[in-house]
């Protein structure tokens, strides 16, 4: 498919984050708003984003620039993995399996043989790939998705999440309390035993362990946990508390065997929404606030559905509705937060002119009518506040002469929150 557009990540500092971690988000879309979605982070710098109607956004240099292509495919789309910088799967609705094999530049329609929804993908060679989703379904490649083996015998339920280990060892969870688990790569899967009927979703599997959550799943994509699960032999599953004080998560990811993270968001009536991530440092044994923070409806359309993935210790993403999240330090430190230009809708409420500027000053045009409790920030490539601005009219200019030449983007607030930020070239 064609290459869309580019743009840039932007850096800034808010107040309206409350945590003990250094996540940092952007606002990926508005307009349609996206709802789904799933992330892979590869390494320090390569991380791909899949969004609702089968946008695909790539990052090679760690969120600094994006590049935005079109799949060709429509619908929602669930989970993606990618085996290597270039091989990758995705599924989603309507028994949906692209595939790309130059990094998500092109991709193509597999037939996957079911209409059903696809909701987790897992890759455990080159060559396999497992599916589930809905009514049981249950798909397995053994040529890179050139064909699919579809089992719908295993059960009839909503099967939500599937992980392997190994080549030998996976699990897969689905509502009330459907769980099975193979030792000999899916040759044959075995009834696990596990104490609860709640509905299971977002397996997550380390090296040792594999974990697990235990809750509400319903036809709409809403998943909500109530409490965790663990094992260390495929066979007994231990509970473990998971601390979620305003609604229960919806996605569970351990990067090692004690380090792990779990997300949850919530809407209000009130047009007021909360991202709540907690961390566990001892393979969830104990949890911690790593970061909590209040956004609106349109940023999260979709509550409690999100994705997590982290290339190292330190390096992680979590994809919520139109935020899009990043921690270059395992969550532990001061918060930087990133919003983008929306590149996918272009719909921007200001314009600044010119731009590059060589000139002392620069103006803004405002594409809204109310522009009261209106500030502009301006910040340099390293997220330092620069100048402030509150004195704003539908044109307000603006005095740079102090500013050197450099990149620097100036973000756009209402009544203290971020809604835009648009890149400046200072020649």
């Amino acid at each position: 498919m064609k290459l869309l557009t580019t743009s840039i990540f932007i850096f800034f500092i808010t107040t309206q984050l409350f945590s003990q971690d250094g996540w940092d988000y952007q606002i990926i879309n508005n307009g349609n708003y996206n709802q789904f979605g799933a992330i892979c982070a590869m390494d320090d710098n390569q991380v791909y984003v899949i969004l609702d109607d089968g946008i695909f956004l790539k990052s090679t240099d760690g969120g600094v620039i994006w590049m935005e292509y079109n799949t060709g495919v429509s619908g929602y789309f669930f989970d993606m993995v990618f085996y290597s910088n270039d091989i990758g799967f995705a599924v989603g609705t309507n028994g949906s399996v692209i595939k790309t094999i130059n990094g998500g530049e092109d991709w193509m329609l597999l037939s996957s043989g079911t209409s059903n929804d696809l909701f987790s993908i897992s890759m455990p060679s080159l060559n396999t790939i497992w599916v589930v989703g809905d009514n049981g379904t249950v798909l397995n490649s053994v040529d890179q998705g050139g064909t699919w083996v579809l089992d719908n015998t295993m059960s009839d339920e909503k099967l939500n999440s599937i992980s392997f280990r190994d080549t030998d060892t996976g699990f897969i969870a689905g509502n009330n309390g459907a769980l099975f688990h193979t030792q000999n790569g899916g040759v044959l899967w075995e009834v696990s035993n596990i104490t609860t009927n709640d509905d299971l979703f977002s397996i997550s599997t380390t090296n040792n362990s594999s974990f697990l959550l235990a809750g509400y799943v319903d036809d709409y994509y809403y998943y909500a946990g109530y409490t965790g699960f663990k094992t260390n032999n495929s066979i007994d599953w231990e509970e473990f508390y998971i601390n979620s004080p305003d609604v229960g998560p919806s996605k569970l990811y351990f990067h090692n065997d004690d380090l792990g993270f779990s997300a949850a968001a919530a809407c209000m009536l009130c047009d007021c929404c909360i991202l709540d991530i907690d961390k566990s440092s001892n393979s969830g044994e104990n949890w911690e606030d790593s970061c909590y923070f209040e956004t609106t409806a349109a940023n999260l359309l979709t509550p409690n559905y999100l994705d997590i993935d982290f290339a190292t210790d330190e390096i992680g993403y979590v994809l919520s509705g139109s935020l899009l999240l990043k921690t270059m330090d395992g969550g532990t430190n001061t918060v930087i937060i990133l919003n983008i230009d929306d590149f996918i809708y272009n719909n921007n409420p200001f314009s600044i002119y010119p731009n590059p500027a060589s000139s002392n000053n620069i103006n803004i045009d405002f594409n809204i009518t109310d522009t009261s409790e209106l500030s502009i920030n301006l910040f340099d490539i390293n997220g330092k506040n620069l100048l402030s601005e509150s004195d704003i009219t539908s044109k307000t200019s603006i005095d740079i002469s102090s500013i050197s030449q450099g990149i620097y983007f100036v973000s756009l607030l209402k009544e203290g929150h971020v809604i835009a930020t648009q890149k400046l070239i200072v020649d």
